[in-house]
């Protein structure tokens, strides 16, 4: 077992960034690096002179980080009045809806810091965050004028969640990424968030592939983002989505000019719906990408084999 915290946090001291992804810090590892920022923010001393720890980047993907060790560690970050935290990555751990919590109270303007919020990118996937901790934390983004970029795959987001992400596309005006892939959102859930996007003039990419969305929630993205002048990506990837939605899709690539990227392979849109789209991407007067995996008869059959 290594003993935090190690060198590699110390060396880090001086840096901007403190960087441990795949390292198993454990709970003991993470409280030993909350230790080491509440001691470089004690008071100075002629025998014990240091600075303030000042990281712009925290990098502790899939380091076993649990619930109760987060929120130690975020609790010490919003206690530390030089904190200049932009970068915060702790993809695949277990921070659950309690650490979701800190960081909506580190992202809210409404709750007062001691420390000014700096933070422009969170990767929150795979950490066991339910419905009530995703739609918390996306309440705090609302209000937020920092954040640029959200991650949230690999949870269980589902209706709560929903409802706030149209909230947020209807009051933040500086988020221009949002990942939920992988939840749990299903094509109501969809449909209520989708009437958000004519009033949104910021996010540019949105990740929705890997959820249920079905057809119904792939023609009401197509149809609310038509007039939307910012988004230039979407990812609705292995979303059950037919044939069906193929008008749709195709009237959107033909009418929206600032998509650049469309992901939507591993669809059942079948070998005709595929050869519409190329059709309009071919008629389309700006270039866009497109991805259609798996979304031909011969490509699903083989899928099943």
């Amino acid at each position: 077992m290594k003993i935090f915290p190690n060198e590699e946090v110390l060396r880090s001291l001086d840096k901007g960034d403190l960087t441990l992804g795949g390292v198993p810090l454990g709970p003991e590892g993470v409280v030993a690096i909350a230790a080491v920022i509440r001691k470089c923010s004690a008071p100075q001393s002629d025998e014990q002179p240091h600075a303030p720890v000042r990281w712009r980047t925290m990098e502790l993907n899939n380091a076993n980080i649990t619930p109760a060790a987060a929120t130690i560690l975020l609790r010490t970050v919003m206690e530390e009045e030089s904190s200049e935290l932009e970068l915060f990555n702790i993809h695949g751990n277990s921070v659950g809806d309690a650490g979701a919590g800190m960081l909506a109270r580190m992202l809210d303007p409404r709750v007062k810091m001691k420390c000014a919020c700096h933070l422009s990118t969170l990767d929150l996937s795979s950490n066991d965050v339910t419905d009530a901790g995703i739609a918390r934390l996306l309440m705090a983004v609302e209000q937020n004028h920092t954040l640029r970029a959200l991650r949230l795959a690999n949870n269980e987001a589902g209706f709560g969640s929903a409802r706030r992400v149209k909230m947020v596309l209807e009051q933040n005006d500086t988020l221009e990424e949002l990942d939920l892939s992988n939840n749990a959102l299903t094509p109501q859930h969809v449909i209520e968030f989708a009437k958000g996007f004519p009033h949104n003039a910021s996010l540019k990419v949105l990740k929705v592939g890997g959820n249920r969305l079905g057809t119904s929630g792939v023609v009401a993205l197509c149809q609310h983002i038509e007039k939307n002048t910012a988004l230039t990506a979407l990812d609705v990837s292995s979303s059950v989505a037919t044939g069906r939605c193929v008008p749709s899709i195709e009237h959107l690539i033909l009418h929206n000019l600032t998509l650049r990227d469309i992901n939507v392979s591993f669809n059942f849109l079948g070998t005709s719906g595929v050869r519409t789209l190329e059709l309009a991407q071919q008629r389309r007067q700006r270039p866009i990408e497109f991805n259609f995996l798996g979304c031909q008869k011969q490509d699903l059959l083989q899928q099943t084999q």
